[in-house]
């Protein structure tokens, strides 16, 4: 949907488990339209969508027939796209995914075959006149990438990337940007990380175009106790695009109390990387709260990976809802600082929540995450 006049916002269909995009009368095209319905109550309303395929999904779009059919179902339905998510390269739901999600990372050339395969779809999809955005992952895993040959390579296929989505905008007119994801534990996990690999690696080879940037998740920079919207306004500072702004909040535990509460987010599903502010001011990190719920002090306030819909405050057992992080970049966008009209909201954890963070059901949770975000946006 359009806010603010001319920001596009959408939110992550990876929400969703389902992928049976190619069947007319799929259950995830359903599931699109009953959540248009909730959050719109209009059956006909202009409504955006954050696309998710995974590699072998994005293949099927290969076939003429199929990303035609899709594109019919879109315009039959006042549908649009502007945005993929393209960091799960394979299943993300119902399974132990871990840091598997981070395969393969971008020393490999499948990241970067399924990466221009989500750039002609959403080329094909993408409105006139509106930039699109891929989000992608950061480089890889930090244990994984120990070699400066690996960061070399990392290099070469996102510059690879960027001549592929050069060449599209060349063909089509159509501009999008490969946005990367710093998350916690890998590769780039700050801001000021990725800056320093752009400028040795991309600035010189992208500078024309300006196809390399930033997806910029609140929720990731939010658990690394960094100063709210600092990594926003650098990036702002240092001109690297910001190619969509992710809208999540993570999970903080207070108190020696709250710990305890902590138990029922630990799924076996996703990875949850803890970091822990220590009495003499440094931070400990963890890679998953299992572990950390094993080592870490209980006497010093956590901050923990695992998206919560974003108009929690106060949850369960003094567990709390964190985002100064978001609430800093929502004053950013009311500032009209941000260069940037590509808005997400992406709490794709609803599936692993506890059952009374669920009892609402997945579409009216997203409908006030929406109004949320919308009130936020713009008042």
């Amino acid at each position: 949907m359009k806010i603010g006049g001319k920001n596009n916002l959408c939110y992550g269909m990876n929400v969703f488990s389902e992928k049976d995009w190619l069947g007319e009368d799929s259950v995830i095209r359903k599931k699109v339209l009953a959540l248009r319905r909730e959050v719109m109550g209009s059956d006909s309303a202009d409504f955006a969508i954050g696309l998710w395929f995974d590699a072998a999904t994005a293949c099927e779009f290969r076939k003429s027939e199929n990303l035609d059919n899709l594109k019919q179902w879109l315009s039959d339905n006042n549908l649009y796209v502007f945005t993929f998510n393209a960091f799960p390269y394979g299943d993300f739901h119902g399974r132990p995914v871990k840091k598997e999600v981070y395969l393969p990372d971008w020393t490999s050339d499948e990241r970067l075959e399924y990466t221009c395969m989500v750039a002609d779809i959403l080329s094909e999809l993408l409105p006139s006149g509106i930039t699109g955005s891929i989000s992608t992952l950061p480089g890889g895993y930090k244990d994984s990438i120990k070699s400066g040959t690996q960061i070399a390579k990392i290099a070469g296929n996102l510059l690879s990337a960027a001549d592929y989505l050069w060449k599209i905008y060349l063909r089509t007119g159509k501009k999008i940007i490969l946005g990367i994801e710093p998350e916690p534990d890998c590769l780039w996990e700050n801001i000021p990380e990725f800056i320093s690999f752009y400028n040795k690696f991309l600035f010189s080879r992208t500078r024309e175009n300006k196809n390399i940037g930033m997806c910029y998740d609140t929720c990731h920079q939010e658990v690394l106790f960094s100063q709210p919207g600092q990594g926003m306004r650098d990036l702002i500072e240092n001109g690297i695009p910001i190619a969509k702004i992710q809208m999540s909040a993570a999970l903080k535990a207070p108190s020696v109390r709250s710990k305890k509460a902590l138990a029922k987010f630990a799924d076996n599903v996703y990875l949850h990387q803890v970091r822990v502010a220590e009495k003499n001011g440094s931070i400990s990190r963890y890679a998953d709260l299992p572990e950390a719920m094993e080592e870490a002090d209980r006497n010093s306030p956590w901050l923990v990976h695992f998206h919560i819909p974003v108009f929690s405050g106060k949850l369960s057992g003094g567990l709390v809802t964190a985002k100064e992080e978001l609430e800093a970049v929502f004053e950013i966008i009311r500032e009209g600082s941000v260069p940037c009209d590509n808005f997400e909201i992406e709490t794709y954890t609803f599936s692993v929540l506890p059952e009374n963070m669920r009892k609402a059901g997945v579409l009216k949770t997203i409908k006030k995450e929406y109004e949320w975000v919308r009130k936020k946006s713009y008042g």
